[in-house]
C-alpha cells in the first residue's frame, strides 16, 4: 500500500523546531527535528517510556541541550508526538 502525505505540520517552540506529515498510517516525525533536553513532570509514564526507547534506539541523540530526530518515528496522533517533542 502507497503511504501518501496528507498534511504537513510544523511545531516551533522556544529554540525547537519539528516537522511532521499527516499519512494515513499517522504522524511521521521527520529527520532533523528537535524534541526538549528536559521532560516535565506530568509527562505521563508511558510517554516516558516511549521516549527513552526512542533514546535507546538511537531515533534520538543529544545534540547540546536537546535532542534531535535521527530517524523517521510514525505516532498514533499529533498529541502523542507533542508530548515526546515537547
Amino acid at each position: 500500500m502507497e503511504t501518501k502525505y496528507l498534511t504537513e505540520l510544523f511545531l516551533s517552540v522556544s529554540s525547537m523546531n519539528a516537522s511532521a506529515v499527516q499519512t494515513n498510517e499517522g504522524i511521521v516525525v521527520l529527520i532533523g527535528s528537535d524534541a526538549t533536553g528536559n521532560i516535565t513532570d506530568s509527562l505521563s509514564s508511558g510517554y516516558r517510556d516511549f521516549r527513552q526507547k526512542l533514546i535507546d534506539s538511537g531515533a534520538l541523540q543529544l545534540h547540546g541541550d536537546k535532542y534531535k530526530f535521527e530517524k523517521e518515528v510514525l505516532f498514533s496522533s499529533p498529541s502523542a508526538a507533542a508530548a515526546i517533542i515537547v
